[in-house]
């Protein structure tokens, strides 16, 4: 695995004001997985149905890190997927067959 650092300066110009660096976009936490490593993780766990700690162990063996159930089971989340369907659900008030229904 490889680690990237970001290092966002703080400056206070002599006027007093503070101004501060911003991270990239995909930098929402301090420390957090890539979208490769997270695909791996879905990839072991989903396609190949291996249970979590499986996983956790199978990243541990190939990279010598330790991920934990957690980290997997948050990659596994649909979270911008979950908000479309949520904002379809909102928009008509016709069936969204989200659950593979027949369409009528």
């Amino acid at each position: 695995m490889e680690v990237i650092e970001h290092r966002a300066e703080v400056k206070t110009c002599p006027c007093s004001e503070v101004s501060e660096a911003g991270f990239p976009a995909e930098v929402t936490q301090p420390v957090q997985y890539g979208p490769q490593s997270k695909v791996q993780m879905v990839y072991f766990n989903q396609y190949h149905h291996i249970p979590v700690d499986r996983t956790d162990e199978m990243l541990r063996d190939l990279y010598g890190q330790t991920v934990g159930d957690g980290m997997i089971i948050e990659a596994m989340t649909v979270a911008p997927v979950d908000g479309q369907v949520k904002e379809a659900q909102v928009q008509t008030d016709e069936p969204v067959h989200v659950d593979k229904t027949e369409h009528g």
